[in-house]
């Protein structure tokens, strides 16, 4: 048996197995996300779920006429974590470039969740939204702030409801 990618992600839940076996008349397999088995079937392109489980194990069972049994096992795995990039700094000085902090999220559809906290060096809150899409401007009650290092902190809920708390640090230079 050929898995190939073992590993899917949330947004490519498509993997192709193929039956790599040799002299078998006949072939049962378990495709890991049912307690079923399927005789008479080929899976090629094969679609799993991923908010059902993290890992599905695959089993291929071969048959002959003569009686001849062989069986493998292979896996497919999702790799549900969320993916996150936070720039370390930003320049908020109106030039069009770099001038809004925001944090990415590789898959943001799976968030349930989300609330965004930048703090200042005293640890007052300066800067919060729930907008997956808005990002601090470095303004606070409407006034810029001063260069230096703010803190963020990011609140979230994933689409199988882990909560995460993530923190870090950001750079505001004009």
């Amino acid at each position: 048996m050929n898995i190939d990618p073992a590993y899917l992600y949330p947004d490519i839940p498509t993997t192709n197995i193929l039956n790599e076996s040799i002299g078998g008349d006949a072939f049962v397999w378990n495709m890991g996300d049912t307690p079923l088995d399927f005789m008479g079937f080929e899976p090629g392109a094969y679609t799993y779920s991923p908010n059902l489980i993290d890992t599905f194990y695959v089993s291929l069972t071969a048959y002959t006429d003569e009686g001849c049994v062989d069986s493998t096992q292979g896996f497919v795995a999702f790799l549900n974590d969320p993916f996150l990039y936070a720039p370390n700094s930003f320049t908020p000085d109106a030039n069009i470039l770099n001038d809004i902090w925001i944090p990415i999220f590789s898959s943001p559809q799976y968030l349930k969740r989300y609330n965004l906290d930048i703090y200042n060096r005293w640890g007052e809150r300066v800067f919060e939204t729930t907008d997956l899409n808005q990002g601090w401007d470095g303004t606070y009650q409407g006034s810029p702030v001063q260069d230096g290092t703010y803190t963020w902190k990011i609140n979230f809920r994933w689409y199988d409801q882990r909560a995460f708390e993530l923190t870090g640090h950001i750079t505001l230079i004009k």
